[in-house]
């Protein structure tokens, strides 16, 4: 963050202050700090010593303690009158870091402004807006880190703004174990700027008439030197404090100081003509003794450049002619409606053919005719400043174009609030990236006709800065029953404390790669949470990137939801989601909800467009709403709902076919244009969501979800025949995602080859031990030891498990965790405890595999007995990825984890495709838990050989154990004992057949190589075991 700290001019009160009164009303306050006790904090002459490591020592200042991080302090002295013309701070300063540990830390500022007596203030960078509204502050930023940050510079606050960097020279002011000492000359002047000049630092100040931008002084401004250690290095003495305020000297003593004449080419030694008080060189119609009181440019007729001279703008804020506008000389734009005050006369007519010159408004009033829109966002927008607008009570439309930078209000019913939010560049900024100022929202009024649909659309722009933390929170679009101007949850939506009826729409940016970042559909009824209605996991942006897009927004009560967005890494794409039970109201709000808890990511919004009660609409007359048949088939003709139309159903009103009529796939929320909506293989009209199946006409299923039972299995695969076949024709139920009763899953059963009808043909699952250990686990050997050794176990069980997904009070990427099975319940704060779990998985397609674990504490995959990924020491929740190759057929999978305190979750998975992913970046939607697999028995023709090997590779039994068909020198029953493909004589693809790898690890002969057949770089140097021969020079 940029040091741009309000700077309050700290001034040390001497005990035997003396005020000076000079013949130019000059005020003289100088501090010594001699004669005072070692430790003293009280100097008796209205000055305040604020800090643990404040106070006297040896006659000097000292506010920092080397060694010691004692945090803020800081020194102020009262307002000094004349200050508001003019000051000069001079002191004398000494800076000293021991040498090692760390290096020199953090600095310290000398601040002018309006903080009040005994501000802590922010040390190197000034004063906040919380400190002040109005500031200077003069910065040294002694932290060593050689970032962009250490050096010096002038900055400051005005009317709560940050100015910004104002002059800047980075470098680095002592080095470790060093003293640096010297002087520090200070000084401002409302006519030509402030000015910082230090000696003895290694980078000095040396800034020179440097100008404060609408900086507003004032005699009841206070100087505050303020300071820190944060990191526990630095002492920080100052000595010697002088502060002068007034104008300055008046040569000709014309009531003109010398600085602001020479500022303003006038003559410091002639009292008389131009150069005199009495003068007007500009011709603007104000003297110059006027121009210097108003802070105005003598020798420029227009100071602020707004088309009106000085002499009109009398600043009473009242319009009174030409001549007497009423409008600040200062401030080109009064009222702030972004029209210059120049262009703005009450007394001419409205131009409808040239508004941007001849509006018709007055400069003192933001919006003329008073109807709630500024007049720059009615030239903007093409309508009558000057008279009051009707406004479509069944629409909202702001562009955020025609307000000044910082609006928070716009004046159209609308709610700005939080920290963060404000229209920047024509534009609504909710969330300011590197700026960790919490929840911001932008509310709209209840609309007439909502509670019969509304449709949102508007720009959205995302940005996060490189480095620091990764892309956070999020945002939420709702509507519901939330008060207006509610800051509501960001990418949470509204809790149930916040609104009892919401729909929302919700974008989490949060790049932690766990299983809530997306984009999905939640809500509230009668106060209960909805939970996720429809969710893509994903990243929405990366570290340092920026996407931009448009965010689509569609609920009709009769339809459901939809979401839709452009320019995300994952994007929303949902339709017509059914909302259950919620109530609408055209008394609901409209509400943005954004925030930044970790201090990243711009959220900014463009071009919002809201409109209600628009879907009613049928210009046909075909008994289909106009806006449901464009957004299924993009016109109003395909589709018909009184039994005419064209497509396959012809005549019918049925456009797909598929035996519903577009009128019910209407009701239903089945797609009129896909005669299978859900993809399961069953047409729309057989899923008749009875629950019962009567037929396969008649399947009684859902015909939205292509998994009515969630068993695994398609609908259009569970056919209930009650006779299994195959994985293919499973004979299962649609409706019992258990048909054989057996506790486990159909499709868990079909993925283990074991048949879903038959209670005694159940599949070996995960065998999970979990066990607690007497003393603290630390490693993959005392986990070890933990199961090997019964003395090592306070309790154990031994459960079966379908995935390996247990948690407590920890959290990982994939969802629905259980309860570790020892304790049989989450959030138990259990510690030093260990899984060990074992099972099978069964490869059909032989090649490299990626697995992980995401685990807090550590823990390690081994396949064969072989590690594939450990992670042998104790972390929080993290992830690990390992890539194997694996042949065909079964495998045993051994996973260890351990908890040794704190949180505590772990969860196994697999990578969804063959292949080494393994240092790619983990993405949770590449991943699935890991379930086991098991080989089937069946060798139906006795041949040695398992049916299901013979089927993938040859479609049918008639292969014999002795048979080489592929001709490279192994039987068929050496390639199923190897893992090779016998129909391949060279499996893995590296140029010597399989017959000629045997596997020992020692080159023979081009006819004996010693590699593995199912690997083509067995020695893992980067060439193909084919290429290589020893025997070959």
């Amino acid at each position: 963050m940029s040091k741009n700290k309000l700077w309050q001019i700290f001034v040390s009160v001497l005990s035997l202050s003396i005020l000076i009164i000079t013949a130019n009303s000059q005020e003289t306050y100088s501090q010594n700090f001699d004669d005072f006790d070692n430790g003293e904090t009280d100097l008796g002459d209205g000055s305040v010593i604020f800090g643990q490591a404040a106070s006297i020592q040896d006659g000097r200042l000292q506010l920092t303690i080397d060694g010691q991080g004692l945090g803020f302090s800081s020194f102020s002295v009262p307002p000094i009158e004349g200050s508001s013309q003019g000051f000069t701070i001079t002191f004398d300063y000494e800076i000293f870091d021991s040498p090692e540990n760390n290096p020199p830390a953090d600095g310290f500022s000398i601040n002018y402004g309006d903080a009040a007596l005994g501000e802590q203030g922010s040390a190197e960078e000034g004063m906040n807006s919380n400190q002040a509204t109005e500031n200077l502050s003069f910065e040294i930023d002694t932290w060593q880190n050689g970032d962009a940050e250490q050096g010096v510079n002038i900055s400051g606050l005005s009317g709560g703004a940050d100015l910004g960097q104002l002059a800047f020279t980075n470098g680095v002011i002592l080095d470790d174990g060093q003293t640096v000492s010297g002087t520090m000359e200070i000084s401002w002047d409302p006519s030509v700027g402030a000015s910082f000049k230090t000696t003895g630092l290694n980078t000095d100040a040396d800034f020179e008439n440097v100008e404060v931008p609408d900086f507003i002084p004032s005699d009841d401004h206070t100087f505050i030197i303020t300071a820190r250690v944060g990191g526990a290095n630095q002492d920080l003495f100052i000595d010697n404090l002088n502060i002068v305020t007034g104008a300055g000297d008046d040569d000709d003593e014309d009531g003109l100081p010398n600085t602001y004449e020479i500022a303003n080419d006038l003559d410091p030694n002639d009292a008389t003509g131009d150069n005199g008080a009495d003068g007007d060189p500009d011709g603007d119609g104000l003297i110059n003794l006027e121009e210097f009181e108003n802070r105005t440019n003598p020798q420029n007729a227009d100071t602020d450049g707004d088309g009106l001279a000085d002499g009109v703008e009398n600043g009473t804020g009242d319009y009174d002619g030409p001549e007497a506008t009423g409008t600040d000389p200062l401030n080109p734009d009064t009222d702030g409606d972004t029209l210059s005050d120049g262009v703005e006369n009450p007394t001419l007519p409205y131009d409808p053919n040239n508004p941007e010159d001849q509006p018709g408004t007055d400069p003192n009033i933001g919006d003329t005719d008073g109807d709630g829109l500024g007049d720059g966002s009615e030239i903007a927008n093409g309508t009558n400043p000057t008279e009051e607008d009707e406004i479509d009570g069944s629409s909202y439309v702001q562009n955020f174009d025609g307000f000044a930078d910082g609006t928070i209000d716009l004046e159209d019913g609308s709610v700005i609030a939080g920290e963060a939010a404000e229209v920047i560049d024509g534009k609504l900024v909710l969330t300011k990236d590197g700026q960790g100022l919490g929840f911001s929202s932008f509310s709209v009024p209840p609309i007439i006709g909502s509670s019969s649909g509304f449709r949102i659309t508007f720009d959205y722009e995302l940005n996060d800065s490189p480095g620091n933390n990764n892309p956070a929170d999020g945002f939420s679009i709702n509507y519901g029953d939330a008060q207006l101007g509610e800051l509501g949850q960001a990418e949470e939506g509204m809790s149930g404390g916040q609104a009892i009826e919401n729909i929302s729409f919700e974008v989490d940016t949060w790049q932690n790669f766990d299983a809530e970042q997306g984009v999905n559909i939640s809500g509230m009824a009668g106060g209960t949470d909805l939970q996720e209605l429809a969710f893509n996991n994903g990243p929405i942006l990366n570290d340092g990137e920026r996407v931009e897009g448009k965010i689509n927004i569609l609920w009709q009560p009769d339809v459901g939801a939809s979401f839709t967005t452009t320019g995300m890494n994952t994007n929303a794409d949902f339709e017509n989601i059914e909302i259950p039970d919620f109530i609408p109201s055209d008394d609901h709000t409209f509400i943005i909800s954004a925030r930044v808890g970790g201090a990243n990511q711009d959220f900014i919004i463009d071009n919002l467009v809201i409109q209600t009660g628009i879907f009613d609409g049928d210009e046909d007359e075909d008994n289909l709403p106009d806006f449901y048949e464009t957004d299924q088939v993009g016109n109003l003709t395909d589709l018909n709902g009184i039994g005419e139309g064209p497509g396959p159903g012809a005549g019918t009103g049925d456009f797909d076919g598929d035996g519903v009529t577009d009128f019910d796939e209407y009701e239903n929320k089945t797609n009129p244009s896909e005669a299978d909506t859900d993809d399961d293989g069953l047409t729309d009209n057989v899923e008749n969501n009875s629950g019962d199946y009567d037929g396969p006409d008649a399947t009684g299923t859902d015909p939205l979800n292509p998994d009515t039972d969630n068993d695994g299995l398609s609908d259009g695969l569970e056919n209930n025949s009650g006779t299994y076949v195959s994985a293919e024709n499973p004979g299962t139920d649609p409706h019992n995602p258990d048909t054989d009763g057996d506790e486990i899953l159909d499709g868990v059963e079909i993925n283990n080859r074991t048949n879903p009808l038959d209670a005694d043909d159940a599949p070996i699952l995960w065998t999970v031990r979990n066990a607690q250990s007497v003393s603290p686990l630390n490693s993959i050997l005392d986990t070890r030891a933990l199961f090997d050794d019964e003395n090592n176990r306070i309790d154990e069980t031994t459960t079966i498990h379908t995935v390996i997904n247990f948690r407590d009070n920890a959290t990982g990427p994939f969802g629905d965790p259980e309860p570790f099975p020892l304790f049989e319940a989450q959030d138990v704060n259990q510690d030093d405890f260990a899984i060990m779990a074992t099972g099978t998985i069964f490869i059909t397609e032989p090649g490299t595999y990626t697995f992980g674990f995401n685990s807090d504490d550590g823990g390690g995959i081994y396949i064969d007995d072989e590690p594939v990924i450990v992670f042998d020491a104790n972390r929080g929740s993290a992830t690990s990825l390992g890539a194997v190759e694996l042949s065909w057929g079964e495998h045993n999978v051994e996973f260890l984890f351990w908890e040794r305190g704190g949180g505590a979750q772990c969860q196994l998975f697999v990578h969804n495709e063959i292949g080494d992913f393994s240092g790619d970046p983990f993405n949770v939607g590449d991943y699935k838990l890991l379930e086991t697999s098991s080989a089937p028995d069946s060798d139906s023709d006795n041949d040695g050989l398992p049916d299901i090997w013979e089927e993938q590779f040859f479609d049918n039994l008639d292969q014999t154990a002795e048979g080489d068909p592929d001709s490279d020198g192994l039987n068929n029953a050496e390639e199923f004992e190897t893992g090779t493909k016998p129909d391949n004589a060279d499996s893995d693809d590296d140029g010597y057949s399989d017959g000629v790898e045997t596997g020992t690890g020692k080159w023979v002969s081009a006819q004996n190589t010693g590699t593995s057949p199912t690997k083509s770089d067995s020695d893992g140097d980067g060439l193909k075991d084919g290429v290589e021969n020893p025997d070959l020079g």
